[in-house]
């Protein structure tokens, strides 16, 4: 019976259908066997001899795993797979590694999206593909990582990838599951062509640290056990996102067992990004800490036992159209002369005095995240200062890929609204129309725009009619701040709001996706808030938007952060600040105002997204980049 049951993996690995036959019959004659000797001898507990069989058993199905390996081959060329460790890399091989700067050069030549666009229908069918998507967030939500991934999976399914996706019921922002959706039980729904298999799982009303671990624990126990539901679908790609990294151990078992090649793509270091928030609240009740104090605690989260500093990666933005996204899979992540690898095994060395303060639990929570993303055949980040925090992490230069996020350059264009937000919200033509539209979270830092719309209101209420006049001639305030979404801060900071008994800022829910585009297009000025620490774990979703409609973004972030480096390389085109600080939002508010309400478009933004953001660019790269890791290619046909 051990013999039996030891013959499942080989059962599963195997691809070829004749093979799998025989070895099922052979499973179900050892079952029966066993049966019949139980029968004829009835043991009723281990005993060191049941000990012995089923080591002996396990120890014959591996050596039958290696003979069929080789002896499926001769059976029918590649009809079978076995998934082994760096089995596929060796035998297909990483087009994309060692590449010399001249091979890096003229490939992106050859890919670019002018040479050659990349666009659903024009892709050809010939080589298929099956691609497993396993996420926390998916269509229909409408911000955050579901947006990207729920418009990744239709793309992929039109340009020929046979796709599934387990996920969750929609819930985020809001921390609400939709209507319509299970609460209790499994799932199946179709969304845009793509079967999607959603989990249950527990969403809590009013999240904090212990229940979103709970959260997100829930997840990764029934997205684990909803994945099985494909294992005998043989998908050639199991493509993780995180967050969530609870769902990354299941993720990766499922992968080696289905014999599938593992992506995991980070949009948020989510470790880093939590331990670090946490840290700046629990400083906040500690008295005589000072700001420099508070700002070292936030970055001290270790991978590996090595610091996550990647201030020195080199963030040159690509000087020629397509060389952003292009990158995917070849973007080589380098400090000053020297190799990311071995600038964290120097940042490592560096930190040395500090990590004997840092709590063991920590040490170890972080090391086994670095330990489970170096298992991955392919990881992939938002932005290149993320990339080197892969590369911290251990994770060979040429297994991190680019992925940055895109935008539909078509649909969130310039142009005069078509639904007059101004109007229906009521403010004036001589108002400049202040905008955050995205996730409410305690990330963000909210409560400085509370303090800057009071700092200006009680300015202007003490301002005389005449110095009015000089700005349009208004009766009501200059500024008016408008706060679109939803979020776990959401509730508190309207109560904040209306205990100032601010008159100038409002609160509306998510609007429908359709009307986004208008929705950008009516604003004057939109807010890019964070906190200090968070810029470089997480990069802002609603700034790729922001920037296709042509919008002026005021941007909270330090100089030395992937924020930061992009108004360095491209001035003008955002208005970088210091983050938390009231004092300094409202004097660029005060000093650009008018700047804002007569600036009709930004042309620098809308060339930066139809030059580096474009969607098929992006997404039909990281379609190349997963045939290229199955060995796999096809000639790509322009679109017409």
């Amino acid at each position: 019976m051990a013999l039996g049951v030891s013959l499942v993996p080989a059962f599963l690995f195997v691809r070829d259908s004749l093979l799998r036959r025989l070895i099922l019959a052979a499973l179900l004659l050892c079952l029966l066997l066993g049966e019949l000797v139980q029968i004829w001898l009835p043991l009723r507990t281990f005993s060191w001899i049941d000990i012995g069989f089923s080591v002996l058993g396990v120890a014959v199905a591996e050596l039958l795993a290696v003979l069929m390996k080789g002896a499926g081959r001769a059976w029918q060329g590649e009809g079978f797979r076995l998934q082994e460790s760096g089995g596929r890399n060796q035998e297909s091989g990483n087009p994309s590694a060692g590449f010399s700067p001249q091979q890096l050069a003229q490939t992106e030549e050859k890919l670019t999206p002018d040479a050659c666009p990349l666009t659903p229908s024009s892709q050809s069918h010939s080589t298929h593909m099956k691609v497993l998507i396993y996420g926390l967030n998916y269509a229909p939500e409408l911000t955050g990582i579901g947006r990207y991934t729920g418009e990744m999976g239709p793309w992929l399914q039109k340009s020929g990838v046979d796709v599934r996706v387990v996920t969750t019921p929609p819930y985020y922002p809001h921390w609400k599951i939709a209507d319509g959706y299970r609460k209790f039980w499994f799932q199946k729904e179709v969304v845009e062509g793509v079967p999607v298999w959603r989990c249950p799982f527990y969403v809590p009303a009013k999240p904090t640290t212990m229940k979103r671990l709970v959260h997100l624990g829930s997840f990764a126990v029934t997205g684990f056990l909803g994945l099985w539901r494909h294992l005998l679908w043989r998908p050639d790609w199991v493509f993780m996102v995180e967050p969530a990294s609870m769902t990354v151990p299941g993720g990766l078992i499922f992968a080696k067992v289905a014999g599938a090649k593992s992506w995991l793509h980070v949009q948020d270091f989510e470790m880093e990004a939590m331990l670090g928030l946490s840290k700046e609240l629990d400083s906040k009740t500690q008295d005589n800490k000072t700001q420099d104090t508070r700002g070292v605690a936030e970055k001290e989260v270790v991978a590996g036992g090595g610091s996550l500093d990647s201030r020195s990666a080199d963030l040159s933005p690509p000087q020629s159209k397509g060389e952003l996204v292009d990158s995917v899979g070849r973007t080589e992540v380098r400090a000053s002369g020297e190799g990311a690898v071995e600038r964290a095994a120097s940042s490592a060395e560096a930190s040395k005095p500090a990590r004997a303060r840092r709590p063991l639990g920590l040490q170890l929570a972080a090391g086994l995240e670095a330990w489970l993303k170096r298992r991955f055949d392919r990881t992939s980040s938002i932005s290149r200062v993320m990339m080197g925090k892969l590369a911290e992490r251990g994770i060979p230069e040429e297994k991190i890929s680019f992925f940055p996020n895109w935008v539909d350059i078509d649909f969130m264009s310039p142009g005069e609204p078509k639904r007059n937000f101004r109007e229906e919200w009521g403010i004036g033509k001589g108002e400049c129309f202040v905008l955050y539209s995205g996730n409410m979270g305690r990330k963000q830092g909210l409560e400085m725009v509370l303090e800057v719309a009071e700092r200006l209101e009680k300015e202007e209420r003490v301002a005389s009619s005449a110095e009015a006049s000089k700005h349009g001639g208004a009766h009501g305030p200059l500024f008016r701040f408008v706060i679109v979404g939803e979020g776990a801060a959401k509730e508190e900071l309207m109560a904040e709001a209306e205990k100032r008994g601010l008159k100038n800022i409002q609160f509306h829910p998510l609007q429908p996706y359709e009307d986004l585009p208008d929705l950008l297009r009516s604003a004057d000025a939109h807010l890019v808030v964070q906190k200090k620490g968070a810029a470089d774990a997480v990069l802002p979703s609603k700034l790729t938007s922001i920037l296709s409609v042509g919008g002026n973004a005021i941007i909270t972030a330090e100089k030395d952060t992937e924020l930061g480096r992009l108004d360095e390389k491209f001035p003008g085109m955002v208005t970088l600040i210091e983050p938390e600080d009231a004092g300094i939002l409202t004097d660029c508010l005060k000093k650009k105002g008018a700047y804002y309400r007569e600036t009709v478009l930004n042309e620098q933004a809308r060339d930066y997204a139809e030059r580096f953001l474009e969607r098929d660019a992006v997404l039909g790269q990281v379609r190349l980049e997963m045939l290229e890791g199955l060995g796999k290619s096809e000639s790509l046909v322009p679109a017409s």
